[in-house]
């Protein structure tokens, strides 16, 4: 293991634009997503008047009303595996395949590799929550409380899902952000299986494995099965269960076209 995690430490330190590149991604699409999904939210922030309080209690209350980032924990996924798509050529480098490494560590320094661009990616989204919270919580939080009260909204509290309690949405970050770790295999193995437009290719396999994925459940297993099963957790773990299972399969199957790569 050992060895494995000096190959994932030697791709890093070979690519020293590798750590720039994640976190420019991250952050231009973070900015985008959340300026295309919010932008009634930002559209709010405008109102908002220095000499005018009632407008001000408003424009709090409405922000207050604002849902946090919904989109954090898709981003979690999307960013890594989009990353990774880049940073593709890092990954398959047919010249390392000449150094003197068994494929098992071969096959876990790659591994290693994508988790720590994972990690990178979930560390930012959840401080990027944090910053976002922290801004609307130190400008509106207090003026939105008050607003409450002056407006009439008696006994009402600020939803636990409130764009000014934006962290919150890191909960369900860190509960689905796991997910990237069942699509990742199906990305290794195309880089490796097919040569030419292999970026293409594991694009366009990554979204069918995404669209069957979502056909299978809605039509075949919520449509026919659930009706019968009365276990809830059943119910909602039995898609990661088969998803962990072909997951496994194509990790295998990335370890078998990793041995048939290496140079004797």
């Amino acid at each position: 293991m050992k060895a494995a995690l000096n190959y994932a430490l030697l791709i890093f330190k070979g690519n020293k634009s590798i750590f720039t590149s994640i976190l420019l991604v991250a952050f231009a699409g973070f900015g985008i997503i959340f300026y295309l999904t919010n932008s009634n939210t930002l559209s709010i922030l405008s109102e908002k008047n220095g000499f005018d309080t009632a407008k001000n209690y408003i424009t709090a209350v409405q922000l207050a009303e604002r849902t946090y980032f919904e989109s954090s924990p898709i981003l979690a996924i999307l960013f890594p595996i989009l990353n990774l798509i880049i940073l593709q050529k890092i990954i398959y480098n047919p010249i390392e395949f000449t150094l003197p490494l068994s494929t098992k560590d071969r096959f876990f320094g790659i591994i290693i590799f994508c988790s720590l661009v994972f990690l990178i990616n979930l560390i930012f989204i959840v401080l990027c929550n944090y910053i976002i919270q922290f801004y609307f919580q130190f400008n509106y939080l207090d003026l939105a409380m008050e607003g409450y009260d002056k407006l009439g909204y008696l006994y009402t509290k600020i939803p636990e899902n409130s764009i000014l309690y934006n962290a919150n949405i890191n909960l369900d970050v860190l509960k689905y952000s796991f997910i990237f770790f069942l699509f990742l295999p199906v990305y290794l193995v195309g880089i490796l299986y097919f040569r030419k437009y292999s970026r293409l290719i594991s694009i366009l396999i990554f979204i069918a494995y995404v669209y069957l994925s979502s056909l299978v459940m809605e039509h075949l297993w919520a449509g026919g099965f659930t009706q019968f099963i009365n276990n809830e957790a059943y119910v909602k773990a039995y898609p990661y269960v088969l998803g962990s299972i072909a997951a496994i399969f194509a990790y295998i199957s990335f370890y078998y076209l990793l041995k048939e790569k290496e140079v004797h």
